[in-house]
C-alpha cells in the first residue's frame, strides 16, 4: 500500500478533507454545472470515456467564422489566440507523437474567425511523400520516436508557440529544432538554426540520422524582450544503450542570425552539466537563465525507441546561469538547485534583486505524459483491460499535484523559503495561461485540469508511483469515481485558489489563452479555451474575473476537431515577417544526403526542391 509521508512543502491532504472535496466535485460532474453559476450555458454531461483528443482531423479550415451556439460573444476581445497541438495518427501510438496543427482564433467585435493549418515542415513533407511514393522509406513510430532508416527522425514541433519580437512566431517541441512560422498564413518559414548548430541526442544509428538527426531541445525557449534574444537549450541524455558525452548548452539568437552556443559546467565541480530527465522548460530573469531538468515527455529510453515503465526521478533540478557568462563558443558556470518532487513547468519573476530568484513550480502528481495507455494495460481499481478507445492517451495522474513557490539563492542554489498549495480541484493540472502583457510577473494564473477518471488510471502507473516519497493522497484513498476537469484561477502571489469551475462530465478544457479586453488594464480580459466534448469540440469564452459563472459564449465549427492541443500564444496583430533569416536547405542537408541511399536522396531532392 502507499504511504502518506510528511513533506518539506507542507502537510498532505487528510482523508476527511479529500473525500469532502472530491465528493463535491463528483456531484458537479453529475449536474453539469458549477456552484454559483445559475446563468451558465453549460451542455449536458456525458459519462463515456473522454477520447476526443485521440481523434483530431487533418482537414484544414481556411479562415472562416465560428458559430455562436450559446451565450453572447463579448464585443471587446482583442487580438489573436494561437493554439498548437498534435493530430494523432489514430493507430494506438502515443498521442504526443503526431503531426503539428496550429489553430488561430481572431477576435472582432462581431465574430471570431478560425483558421487551422498543418505545419508542413521538411520532415513532415518527407513523411507524407514516403507513405505514398516509396513505402520502403516510410516512417514508423517506436516509443516516442518516429523515424525512417533512410530519412531520419521526425521533428514534431507540436508542443508550444513562442512569440519572438515584432510579431514573429516559432513552433517548438522537445525532440527537434524549432521552426519559425508565418502568423498570417501559418506556413513554416525556416528552422531555427542549421543542424550544424546542434549536437545530436544520440550518435547516428542509421544513415537517415545523418540527414535528420534526433536532437534534444527545450519545448519552451524564451524570447527575452529586454535582451532581444531567444534563449534555447540543446543537450544529450544518459542513455545506456547509446552513450554520448555529457553536454548541455544554452543557445542564443536574435531571430535574424544563426544561434550561438555556450556549454555549461557545474559551478561546484567543473564537470559538464548533465540533463538526466528532460529540459522541457526554461526561463529568464533580468540577469539569469534558468533551465529545468525534470519530468517530461522526452524520456531517455522512450526517445531511443525503448519501453520504459519506471517512475521519474522524484525531484526537480534547476540550473541557474548568469547571462554575463554567455559567450559564443565558450563555457558558463551553472549553479545547481534541487527541489523535492518532479515537475515539468515553472515560471520565474523577472526581478532578481540581491540574487534572489522567485519561482512557482507545478509539481505534477505522479504522472508522466510520456507514459501513454497501451493495449496491454489494466485498470487499477478493477484489474480489467483498459477500454480500447483510450489506447494512446496519457494515463490518469496517480496523485494530486502541488503548486509551490520558492525563493532560491542564485549564487548557491539554496532554497531560502518555500510555500506550497494543493487542492482536489487541481487533479490533473495541465496547461497555464496568464496575461501576455505582463511577462515575468507572478500573480494571476489560469489552469485547465483533466480531473480524475478511474478508467484511465492504469495499474502500471500506480505501481510505478506507489512508493513515491512525497505522496499527497495515499494509494488507499485514490478516488473511486469520476472527478471532472476544471478551470481554475490561481493566485501565485498569495498561493491561493481564487476561483474555479467544474466542467460537465465528458467535457475537458485544453490550452487556455488569456485574451485581453480591448483598451483595458493588465489583468482584465477573458479566458478562451478549446473544450473537447463527447461528440464534437467547441471554443468556450469565460470572463477571467468570474470563471464560476461559466462560459459567457460557446462557439462551434462543423470541421473543428482538434485532437490533443497543448500550449498557446497571443498576438495583438498579424503581419507576415520580413525574410531576414532562412536556413539554406541545400547546404543544411548536403552532408546527410551523401549518407543515404540514392533512392532516398532522390526523394529528398524532389520533395524539398533542393
Amino acid at each position: 500500500m502507499g504511504r502518506r509521508p510528511s513533506s518539506a512543502l507542507g502537510r498532505g491532504v487528510t482523508r476527511r478533507e479529500f473525500l469532502r472535496v472530491s465528493s463535491a466535485l463528483s456531484g458537479a460532474a453529475l449536474l453539469g454545472c458549477g456552484e454559483g453559476s445559475p446563468l451558465a450555458i453549460l451542455p449536458p454531461p456525458s459519462f463515456g470515456p473522454q477520447q476526443s483528443a485521440l481523434h483530431g482531423t487533418r482537414e484544414e479550415i481556411a479562415d472562416e467564422a465560428l458559430t455562436v451556439v450559446g451565450g453572447r460573444l463579448p464585443t471587446d476581445m482583442d487580438g489573436h489566440a494561437l493554439i498548437i497541438g498534435a493530430v494523432p495518427f489514430g493507430d494506438g501510438t502515443p498521442i504526443i507523437v503526431a503531426d503539428a496543427m496550429v489553430t488561430r482564433l481572431s477576435f472582432t467585435p462581431s465574430e471570431v474567425r478560425i483558421k487551422t493549418r498543418l505545419l508542413r515542415t521538411d520532415d513532415f513533407l518527407l513523411d507524407e511523400a514516403s507513405a505514398t511514393l516509396d513505402t520502403t522509406l516510410a516512417y514508423r513510430t517506436t516509443g516516442l520516436l518516429r523515424s525512417s532508416p533512410q530519412l531520419g527522425a521526425r521533428d514534431l514541433v507540436n508542443t508550444a508557440l513562442v512569440p519572438v519580437g515584432n510579431g514573429r512566431l516559432i513552433a517548438t517541441g522537445d525532440g527537434g529544432r524549432a521552426w519559425e512560422i508565418d502568423p498570417v498564413t501559418l506556413d513554416p518559414i525556416t528552422p531555427v538554426g542549421a543542424y550544424a548548430a546542434y549536437v545530436p541526442l544520440v550518435a547516428p544509428s542509421t544513415p537517415g540520422m545523418q540527414l535528420f538527426p534526433l536532437v534534444a531541445t527545450t519545448a519552451h525557449p524564451v524570447w527575452d524582450a529586454d535582451d532581444a534574444f531567444l534563449y534555447g537549450a540543446n543537450y544529450t541524455l544518459p542513455i545506456d544503450a547509446m552513450p554520448m558525452a555529457p553536454l548541455t548548452r544554452i543557445l542564443r539568437c536574435d531571430a535574424a542570425h544563426e544561434p550561438t552556443h555556450t556549454d555549461l559546467v557545474d559551478a561546484a565541480t567543473g564537470a559538464p552539466v548533465t540533463i538526466v530527465e528532460a529540459c522541457h522548460q526554461m526561463a529568464t530573469t533580468a540577469r539569469f537563465v534558468i533551465l529545468l531538468d525534470g519530468a517530461s515527455m522526452l524520456d531517455a529510453e522512450l526517445a531511443a525507441g525503448g519501453d520504459a515503465s519506471g517512475p521519474q526521478r522524484p525531484s526537480t533540478v534547476l540550473w541557474i546561469v548568469p547571462k554575463s557568462e554567455l559567450t559564443e563558443g565558450g563555457q558558463a558556470n551553472a549553479v545547481r538547485c534541487e527541489l523535492p518532487i518532479e515537475s515539468a513547468h515553472f515560471v520565474a519573476s523577472r526581478d532578481d534583486a540581491r540574487d534572489q530568484l522567485e519561482i512557482v513550480v507545478v509539481h505534477q502528481g505522479s504522472s508522466d505524459v510520456g507514459q501513454w495507455i497501451r493495449g496491454s494495460d489494466t485498470v487499477f481499481d478493477t484489474g480489467a483491460s483498459v477500454d480500447s478507445r483510450l489506447v494512446g492517451a496519457p494515463a490518469c495522474a496517480a496523485d494530486l499535484p502541488r503548486f509551490a513557490r520558492y525563493v532560491v539563492d542564485a549564487r548557491t542554489g539554496a532554497v531560502v523559503t518555500s510555500r506550497s498549495f494543493t487542492d482536489a480541484r487541481l487533479w490533473g493540472a495541465a496547461l497555464r495561461a496568464s496575461d501576455p502583457r505582463a511577462p515575468g510577473a507572478l500573480g494571476d494564473a489560469y489552469f485547465t485540469t483533466a480531473g480524475f477518471d478511474p478508467r484511465a488510471l492504469t495499474t502500471r502507473i500506480v505501481d510505478a508511483y506507489r512508493d513515491h516519497p512525497s505522496r499527497v493522497v495515499s494509494i488507499a484513498d485514490l478516488p473511486a469515481s469520476l472527478l471532472p476537469g476544471q478551470l481554475v484561477h490561481f493566485d501565485e502571489a498569495s498561493m491561493t485558489l481564487a476561483q474555479s469551475i467544474a466542467l460537465p462530465a465528458g467535457w475537458v478544457a485544453n490550452s487556455p489563452t488569456f485574451v485581453p479586453r480591448r483598451g483595458a488594464a493588465a489583468g482584465e480580459g477573458y479566458l478562451v479555451t478549446p473544450v473537447l466534448g463527447p461528440e464534437w469540440d467547441e471554443i468556450w469564452v469565460f470572463r477571467a474575473d468570474d470563471l464560476a459563472y461559466g462560459p459567457v459564449c460557446r462557439l462551434r465549427h462543423a470541421r473543428f476537431d482538434l485532437g490533443l492541443s497543448l500550449h498557446t500564444a497571443w498576438l495583438p496583430e498579424l503581419a507576415s515577417p520580413r525574410a531576414t533569416y532562412r536556413v539554406d536547405g541545400a547546404l543544411d542537408y548536403a552532408e546527410g544526403l551523401l549518407a543515404i541511399s540514392s533512392d532516398a536522396a532522390s526523394l529528398v531532392r524532389r520533395v524539398l526542391a533542393l
